[in-house]
C-alpha cells in the first residue's frame, strides 16, 4: 500500500476517491467502508470516460437536454 498524495473527492460522506502513491505509478483507489477498487491512472481515465459518454448517450436517448445543449 503507498502513501496518500492527495483526497480528490467525497461522494455523500460514503465514498472517497485518492490519489496514492505506488512503487512505479500513481495509483487511485475508490473505496466506501467495506469495498475498494484500485485502478492505474490510466484506468481511471478510461473509466471516467466511459461513466461520461454513458450519461451523454442515456440523456440522449431519453431525450433530456443539458445545460451544454442549451448553449449550443
Amino acid at each position: 500500500m503507498g502513501k496518500i498524495k492527495k483526497i480528490l473527492a467525497w461522494v455523500d460522506d460514503k465514498v472517497c476517491i485518492e490519489l496514492n502513491e505506488g512503487s512505479t505509478e500513481d495509483i487511485i483507489h475508490i473505496q466506501g467502508a467495506t469495498w475498494r477498487v484500485e485502478l492505474s491512472e490510466s484506468e481511471y481515465r478510461e473509466l471516467v470516460a466511459a461513466v461520461l459518454c454513458a450519461g451523454m448517450e442515456l440523456r440522449w436517448r431519453k431525450g433530456i437536454s443539458t445545460s451544454a445543449d442549451l448553449a449550443s
